[in-house]
C-alpha cells in the first residue's frame, strides 16, 4: 500500500509502523520508497535507535542517556512529575540488561526526585568501575 500511495502522490510519504531499530526504518525506506519514517514505541527508552549499526549499549551508555532524559525532563517538569514519567520510561531503558530488573525495581519503590539521580548515579559509577578491573 504504502509503495502504491507513493507512486500516486506527489507529496512527501512517511512510513511508520513497527519501527524498532534503524536497519528497520532504512529497510522500509529502501522498500517502498516512502520519504521518511516515524517510529514511537522504539524509541521509548532506546534513544540510539537512530543510529546506524548500532549494538546494544552497555550500562552504563544506558544510565547516560537516561541522565540526558531526565535533564531534558527537568526543563519542563517539577520533579514529582519528573520521577513519574522517569517511571514510565525506565522498563525500556533496562530491558535486555544484567541487572535490569533490580534496578527497575528500586527506581519503582523510589518516591524523591533527587534520590532517583543519586541511585543512577552510583550504578553508573559501579558499573563504570567494573569494566575497568
Amino acid at each position: 500500500v504504502l509503495e502504491e500511495t507513493k507512486r500516486a502522490v506527489s507529496i512527501p510519504v512517511i512510513g511508520n509502523g513497527g519501527i524498532m531499530t534503524y536497519e528497520q526504518g532504512q529497510r522500509m525506506m529502501d522498500q517502498t520508497g516512502c520519504d521518511g519514517v516515524m517510529v514511537a514505541r522504539g524509541a521509548l527508552g532506546r534513544p540510539w535507535v537512530f543510529q546506524p549499526n548500532r549494538d546494544e549499549p552497555s550500562l552504563v551508555f544506558r544510565l547516560r542517556a537516561l541522565s540526558r532524559h531526565l535533564d531534558l525532563l527537568e526543563l519542563h517538569y517539577n520533579q514529582t512529575i519528573c520521577l513519574a514519567k522517569t517511571k514510565n520510561h525506565i522498563a525500556k531503558y533496562c530491558k535486555g540488561i544484567t541487572g535490569g530488573a533490580a534496578i527497575r525495581q528500586r527506581i519503582f519503590t523510589m518516591t524523591s526526585f533527587l534520590d532517583l539521580r543519586a541511585y543512577i548515579e552510583t550504578v553508573q559509577n559501579e558499573s563504570m568501575a567494573r569494566q575497568h578491573r
